[in-house]
């Protein structure tokens, strides 16, 4: 008995044993465990950063933007460097964004949305065009914001003012676009196969026997005179009337009126216009830019005086190439039916050339007649009428 409870005695406190160990083994796996998970912690997650982490962390202060020392390019602005640069999908994002707003906008004001196509899906209406031009100015802001659009946050939705600021500095675009490529209808002559021939910068010495061979074939044209001139050639200047020929104003001091005020470009047309009203008895009805430079303000100008603007096709530009042979070529070759000629008589080459084709052009058959015979004209206008400007 004592034996079997001794057993029995002895067989508990075995089993005890093997329960407290058990635990102890068990509470000693758990410890490791911990140790091992703190020791993995701290081999993945150092307290220190490594290198390349420290370069691309936020520096203290800076507002969620990277500072990229080993990469800072010398002379960098600081404003750039605050800035990390885009992941490839965040890239993506955006570039889609700013490529469907363009869209949006280039579709809201009437532009196609096809790439590299800049014309108008339909004619703006005159109220459109109207408004678009009060905000021409306002074309280098919008440029500005344009540019700037690329690199906006993905889907930011633009404030309407600054899409309708758009819109209407896109139709000003359209709108000057559309006036400098629609030409004016073309000025048709009244009189067929009748030629134009002008001559500019006289009287001169010349004039005089240029005037005889005109005579002699039985040919009018058209003389731009310059205002200080044409005291010394008042003889001149009433033969060219006498004649049939027609006369012109060339301004008094021959210069470029785009550079002039309003005023000094009035005083020149003004002063040679009583100048040559003194001799023949009215004002001229037509006059020429000189070195053909003019623009919509000078035309609103000569048109105040009564004048149309009248420019040239063709000319040998003989004032450069003074060689008779050429100038005579040039005219034979060149001149058409509807032609408004441009030679100056204060050159006795040009005389000279113009002289050796007059008979061959007889011979073809053209007529020749003033520039207000040729094609009809009021104040402002400008023949030939793809001259306009």
């Amino acid at each position: 008995m004592i034996n079997i409870s001794g057993g029995n005695l002895f067989t508990e406190g075995s089993d005890m044993n093997n329960i407290h160990g058990k635990r102890a083994l068990s509470i000693i796996m758990v410890a490791v465990f911990a140790v091992l998970l703190m020791m993995s912690t701290e081999l993945f997650h150092p307290l220190y950063p490594l290198e390349s982490e420290s370069a691309a962390a936020p520096m203290s202060g800076s507002t969620g933007g990277t500072v990229r020392a080993e990469t800072r390019p010398a002379g960098t602005d600081q404003t750039a460097e605050t800035s990390p640069p885009p992941s490839r999908a965040d890239h993506s994002v955006k570039t889609a964004s700013a490529s469907t707003t363009s869209r949006e906008e280039a579709s809201s004001a009437g532009m196609s949305t096809f790439p590299g196509d800049s014309r108008p899906s339909g004619e703006s209406s005159p109220d459109t065009a109207t408004s678009a031009g009060h905000t021409g100015a306002s074309s280098g802001t919008d440029s500005a914001t344009v540019s700037g659009s690329a690199s906006s946050p993905a889907h930011t939705t633009k404030p309407d003012a600054t899409k309708t600021a758009k819109t209407k500095t896109t139709s000003a675009r359209t709108t000057r676009t559309r006036e400098r490529t629609t030409k004016p209808p073309a000025t048709q002559p009244k009189v067929k196969g009748a030629i134009a021939v002008t001559f500019d910068d006289g009287p001169s010495p010349n004039t005089a026997r240029l005037l005889d061979a005109l005579k002699k074939y039985n040919v009018r044209a058209t003389f731009f005179l310059v205002g200080n001139r044409v005291n010394g050639g008042k003889g001149l200047i009433r033969r060219m009337v006498n004649e049939g020929h027609e006369v012109g104003n060339h301004t008094f001091s021959h210069p470029d009126l785009r550079k002039l005020s309003d005023a000094d470009v009035t005083a020149q047309l003004v002063r040679t216009n009583r100048l040559i009203a003194g001799i023949t008895g009215k004002n001229p009805e037509v006059m020429r830019p000189p070195y053909g430079a003019f623009n919509s303000r000078v035309t609103g100008l000569a048109k105040q005086q009564g004048l149309a603007l009248i420019l040239w096709s063709p000319s040998p530009v003989d004032w450069k190439y003074r060689n008779a042979n050429y100038i005579c070529d040039y005219i034979l070759k060149n001149v058409k039916a509807g032609h408004t000629l441009l030679l100056h008589d204060t050159y006795p080459t040009s005389v000279d050339g113009f002289l050796r084709a007059l008979p061959v052009l007889i011979e073809r058959g053209y007529k020749f007649v003033t520039v207000s015979e040729l094609v009809d004209l009021h104040p402002g206008d400008v023949h030939p009428s793809y001259w306009r400007k």
